[in-house]
């Protein structure tokens, strides 16, 4: 049978790596070299026991080269005719967009979702290296799609990624930090345990709108707001009588 072998990791997707990501931890050695053939070459188990052990490891060893060479922030890539572009404005998105980022930053198996974020096909171009993608409209439009994009994209991105949310947590330390008062602190943990829902909740409330509609607001507006009312719990519970031993804090 013809065996394909990754001969750099663009050759590898993020679908093949997600199946590889969660494999079980306790798999013996050669259990694990024939996982590997199948989901990156596609040798089916009951040919593998047929292949010689030096070819074997030849095949291993290029697939482990290629998932461990370094990679480079890419902004576009191809799957079949359509062409996928990174976010041309990500410190303007939508606080919908947002949320949905924190929501599906933790952990492999929705790398796909937060790719789908990221990258959304290209609508137009220009000459000067300009461009726009398609509006924002949820993940399940692109993400099933999106898992056959090269691994390497994927990983150049989400070193972008982490340094962006980085930004975010420093410009934003109220939220973030976990600093201050008692209360303060319960009102940043309130924020982070319901990721984000209470707090779409909250400020479409004060905001008097839908949390639907709140989520196309701008994501630095509703991220200030945010940092206002967790200041304002700090400043309260600084002032309040310690004494009474009662929270009187209202986020």
């Amino acid at each position: 049978m013809k065996v394909k072998v990754p001969e750099s990791i663009a050759d590898i997707t993020l679908d093949q790596y997600q199946r590889f990501a969660y494999l079980p931890k306790d798999l013996t050695k050669t259990k694990l070299n024939y996982e590997k053939l199948n989901i990156f070459c596609g040798i089916d188990y009951k040919y593998a026991f047929r292949i010689p052990q030096n070819e074997i490891d030849s095949l291993v060893k290029m697939i482990d080269e290629s998932l461990s060479k370094p990679n480079e922030f890419q902004k576009f890539f191809n799957i079949g005719n359509t062409k996928f572009g990174f976010h041309p404005n990500i410190n303007d998105m939508g606080g919908g967009e947002y949320a949905d980022l924190m929501d599906y930053n933790d952990g492999v198996d929705n790398y796909h979702r937060l790719m789908a974020i990221l990258f959304r096909p290209v609508t137009s171009e220009d000459g000067m290296g300009n461009y726009t993608i398609a509006a924002y409209n949820g993940t399940d439009i692109w993400c099933e799609q999106i898992k056959q994009m090269p691994l390497n994209i994927v990983n150049g991105a989400l070193v972008f990624f982490f340094q962006f949310v980085e930004g975010i947590t420093d410009l934003y330390p109220e939220i973030f930090s976990g600093k201050g008062t008692t209360e303060g602190n319960d009102a940043a943990d309130f924020w982070y345990k319901w990721s984000w829902y209470a707090s779409y909740c909250e400020v479409a409330k004060d905001w008097f709108m839908s949390p639907d509609k709140l989520r196309a607001e701008p994501m630095h507006s509703i991220l200030k707001y945010l940092s206002i009312k967790i200041d304002k719990a700090n400043l309260e519970a600084n002032l309040r009588d310690q004494s009474t031993g009662k929270n009187i804090t209202k986020l």
